[in-house]
């Protein structure tokens, strides 16, 4: 095997914000940003982050941390903040008029493939939770910013939350340095990386799916089968 550290994590990082810059740019550019896209953006948001918390718990209770205690208090911490996210995506939803519709079929195997791991390689799923924290930040930031801010007037008047959390420093970094300083072995590395690309490959289909309309990915899709609730 190959020798991981920490700045191979990182390095995938980079180039998870990359794919992710280019895809959004390709799906964006030269067109005006529409709310269809932009609700199907919050909406894999708001399912991808909801019962967060229960992933980090799990990590925090896996034997390898028993020796790693302040890498388990960050994340029981980290859990505890992260736990109402997903509130602040639905009312960005809210404001377009919508409320949450059914979960889409990237994010069910996004949470299915990573439940399956997480018990006996918690160190699988904090790397896709890297990518998660970090993956819009970076040359993507702009982009990920014009999905969420919209074009029209009325659309920059209604400030999305998920806005507030982009404005500041990169949100992953208080993972990366947990882990910096978590004294780790190669095996939790090669997993950190692992999930790290398998997060990136997840998402991105997330992404297309909010953004690009002739995909099998919306064979199951909200449009005909369950449309998402409009607001009165």
């Amino acid at each position: 095997m190959d020798h991981v550290t920490l700045s191979t994590l990182e390095r995938s990082i980079r180039t998870a914000q990359l794919h992710l810059a280019e895809l959004l740019a390709t799906s964006v550019n030269g067109r005006a940003t529409t709310p269809d896209p932009r609700a199907r953006y919050l909406s894999f948001q708001f399912h991808l982050t909801r019962d967060v918390p229960t992933y980090f718990m799990a990590i925090a209770g896996h034997r390898d941390l028993a020796w790693r205690r302040k890498l388990r208090d960050f994340l029981y911490r980290f859990a505890n903040d992260e736990e109402l996210h997903h509130q602040a995506v639905a009312q960005d939803l809210l404001a377009l008029g919508l409320t949450p519709p059914p979960i889409s079929a990237d994010v069910e195997l996004w949470h299915g493939y990573f439940r399956s791991v997480v018990g006996e390689r918690p160190f699988v799923k904090l790397g896709a939770a890297a990518i998660l924290q970090t993956i819009s930040d970076g040359p993507a930031r702009r982009w990920v910013r014009q999905i969420l801010q919209g074009d029209s007037p009325s659309e920059s008047a209604a400030r999305p939350a998920m806005l507030y959390r982009s404005d500041g420093p990169p949100h992953g970094m208080p993972i990366l340095t947990a882990l910096r300083d978590a004294a780790l072995e190669q095996r939790h590395f090669h997993d950190l990386v692992e999930g790290a690309e398998s997060g990136t490959a997840l998402y991105l289909r997330m992404v297309e799916w909010a953004l690009q309309p002739d995909l099998p990915s919306r064979l199951r899709d909200w449009t005909d089968a369950s449309p998402p609730i409009l607001m009165n």
